[in-house]
């Protein structure tokens, strides 16, 4: 299993950006990134369809599924009064707050069924090969200009000519 990084803090970014490929010649594993936050937050925020989603984050005492990963669209943020950590991804979807508050991205789950409701073999689930994701860590004090930064990440703007005004292609 080989994991190679590249870590880039452009001059002015509000994000440090890692591209992360991963070339996975292994079966039945998850492959994390951990986050340290040093946040004493009770609750944090995730994207999912068409809204950003507050989750606790820990389970109720009446929890009885014993896998506290969750799922995230694009970004998973935590803050604490003015101090907040936005991690958002492309290529990420999973995600898990543990006891001391870190943030664990799930890079890669590899598994061979899925066996919650019956035994359903996944083959092609055990992501052979080579994989890429994106990600950018944004340290923050106010939430809405970490979403800018996410927004501009996910969606970059991109500006195309298409048609070039010359004599012969323009009457007016």
């Amino acid at each position: 299993l080989t994991v190679e990084k590249l870590i880039t803090l452009e001059k002015s970014s509000k994000a440090l950006k890692v591209k992360c490929t991963i070339d996975n010649n292994s079966k039945d594993h998850r492959v994390r990134m951990i986050f340290p936050t040093g946040l004493c937050a009770q609750t944090h925020k995730a994207e999912a369809v068409f809204e950003a989603v507050k989750r606790r984050n820990k389970q109720k005492e009446t929890w009885v599924c014993p896998c506290t990963t969750d799922r995230m669209q694009g970004f998973v943020t935590m803050a604490e009064k003015d101090n907040g950590l936005a991690l958002a991804g492309i290529g990420i979807y999973e995600y898990d707050i543990l006891p001391d508050n870190a943030i664990a991205l799930t890079l890669l789950r590899c598994t061979g069924e899925i066996a919650d409701w019956g035994y359903f073999p996944t083959e092609y689930s055990q992501c052979l090969g080579k994989t890429e994701l994106e990600l950018e860590i944004i340290p923050y004090a106010q939430e809405e200009k970490a979403l800018d930064t996410i927004v501009d990440m996910q969606y970059p703007l991109s500006i195309k000519q298409i048609w070039e005004r010359t004599p012969g292609n323009f009457k007016g």
